[in-house]
């Protein structure tokens, strides 16, 4: 279900509790995703607005999230108007979907200026502007030609955009909603004259026996978030409107949070990793097909006996004058005549010694060949190992495994301001036990888990023979069942077979584990290996204690 007026007008009145709240810092998690930091009431919250396009949104969030080093320049302006400034006021304009804080705050040369932050809901629209007396500051995405229906550029008043032929129905009491009801007949003509209704919600109101008296109640009663289950996919709203209760929220935004944070990570991964991606899917696609070339080169060179086999009988017979383009010649190690090509610029014995060196360069070109193949194939499999990492990478993991390339010379260097080196941070699980367990989520960080962190005695898991994670435990005494079990899932879900069955997992003690020389870092061999057999749970990942370990 689409975020509808209602629901957002039942969030912005959650969020009220920001009201007199200090805003002290504004940070950027992506370009469409930014994070107000607020003190309020004697408490720190952390409110997202979100434009983007697809996973739109507001709400209270208690999630980690990775930050940019380097800010976008909307974000310093944001930062510039708003740090500092108190929260007047929180509300939805007209019950649609925009959502208005209001903010007061002292400017450079310390009088008091009032301002006013507008996030738009509006899907592809969806856009996040700064006001100022109602005139633009700035926005998030400018419009200033025109096709466009308003101006959305610095110094331009802000029009919102509403349908000014809809009403707002959290102004009506149950009368005016009573007498509203008389000349509506379906839910179409509902959303029509009144701003805030899906046509799922719209669609619920109007199967009721009271319809006036079922709107007064969404918009007036106590209400239960919840999730539900309608055509075999997941949806929510903030109330019961009909469908089989899936899971309860004690609030709006606890529940977006909930729905929303996976999702968004993954879009914000897919946009930072897609021409990576598909910069590796390329690779490995003319790598096979340098592989299929150096066959049918290989396949040429395979006939290095048969030249040799010419240039043997061609000098067996080198008594012989011919200016003819071949020769029949007995073969004596079969005793059948075999017809042997010759080029009639040479006599016999050149001829002869024409084949010995095609002979040797087959011969030398075979050995090349297999050299070029083995180089490719190790390419290959270094680039599905990659494949895999994106695959579960977080922002800032895409941000190593770029480096890595670029070190590697496969992509180019993107030139940007120079920036203080960050450390690492290593994925880490804290099991029941106290244990701790280490992910390495690239080869970057493999390398640092299985040759930096992990002591000899510390116990190292890996995917049987597929890209993975290198995953390490680190505990005082013998692991326990639970200790391997978990293990084994980390691995299992941070590998190419996370929705499989019954993968296998190997583990052995890190002393066996070895690099394999002339091979990159991420290529280890290991011996003393035992192997289980795990059944990937992201339910079982997901409640594991987790934190991160800095290198």
């Amino acid at each position: 279900m689409p975020l509808d007026g209602l629901l957002l007008h039942k969030l912005a009145q959650e969020t009220n509790i920001l009201v007199g709240g200090k805003i002290s810092k504004v940070l950027e998690i992506s370009e469409s995703d930014y994070i107000l930091q607020i003190r309020a009431n004697f408490k720190n919250y952390n409110l997202l607005l979100s434009a983007s396009s697809q996973y739109y949104r507001f709400h209270l969030t208690e999630k980690k999230y990775e930050y940019p080093l380097v800010p976008k320049a909307f974000t310093m302006l944001l930062r510039k108007y708003l740090e500092g400034g108190i929260i007047q006021e929180i509300n939805t304009i007209k019950c649609d979907r925009i959502l208005e804080i209001k903010v007061k705050g002292l400017n450079e040369i310390g009088d008091m200026e009032y301002k006013s932050l507008i996030l738009e809901l509006m899907g592809k629209d969806s856009n996040l502007i700064l006001l100022k007396n109602n005139i633009i500051i700035d926005a998030y995405k400018k419009e200033n030609s025109i096709e466009s229906k308003r101006i959305i550029f610095p110094n331009a008043a802000y029009e919102p955009f509403l349908n000014k032929d809809k009403n707002d129905p959290t102004k009506y009491n149950e009368d005016m909603l009573y007498e509203a009801f008389n000349s509506i007949l379906d839910a179409k003509a509902l959303q029509m004259r009144f701003n805030g209704l899906s046509f799922k919600t719209a669609s619920y109101i109007m199967n009721q026996k009271n319809p006036s008296n079922a709107m007064y109640k969404l918009i007036n009663d106590k209400y239960i978030p919840y999730t539900f289950i309608d055509n075999g996919k997941m949806d929510f709203y903030y109330t019961n409107i009909g469908y089989s209760l899936l899971k309860e929220y004690s609030n709006i935004s606890m529940m977006l949070d909930d729905i929303y944070f996976e999702k968004a990570l993954k879009e914000r991964v897919k946009e930072k990793s897609s021409n990576l991606a598909q910069t590796i899917k390329n690779k490995i696609k003319k790598l096979d097909e340098k592989i299929a070339n150096l066959n049918k080169d290989l396949e040429d060179s395979m006939k290095a006996d048969t030249y040799k086999l010419y240039g043997e009988l061609l000098l067996s017979i080198s008594y012989i004058k011919t200016k003819s383009s071949e020769i029949e010649v007995l073969n004596y190690y079969t005793n059948q005549n075999v017809t042997i090509p010759l080029d009639i610029r040479y006599n016999i014995i050149d001829n002869s010694k024409l084949y010995y060196k095609k002979y040797q360069k087959a011969k030398n070109a075979i050995i090349h060949i297999n050299e070029q193949i083995e180089i490719a194939r190790d390419e290959i499999e270094y680039f599905k190992i990659i494949q895999s990492q994106i695959e579960n990478a977080s922002v800032s993991d895409i941000v190593e495994i770029e480096a890595e390339l670029v070190e590697n010379k496969y992509i180019k260097k993107i030139e940007v301001k120079k920036k203080k080196k960050v450390k690492t941070k290593i994925l880490t699980y804290i099991l029941d036990d106290n244990a701790r367990v280490y992910v390495g989520k690239n080869n970057i960080q493999n390398e640092i888990v299985t040759h930096k962190i992990a002591k000899h005695n510390d116990t190292w898991f890996h995917i049987k023979d597929a890209p993975g994670s290198h995953v390490v435990i680190s505990k005082d005494g013998e692991l326990s069942e639970y200790d391997i079990r978990s293990c084994a899932m980390i691995a299992s879900f941070y590998s190419t077979y996370k929705t499989s069955s019954s993968v296998p997992v190997d583990y052995t003690l890190v002393r066996y584990i070895k690099k394999i020389p002339g091979k990159r870092a991420c290529f280890v061999t290991y011996t003393n290996q035992h192997t289980i057999y795990i059944d990937p749970n992201d339910e079982f990942i997901k409640s594991l204690k987790e934190t991160t370990t800095e290198y």
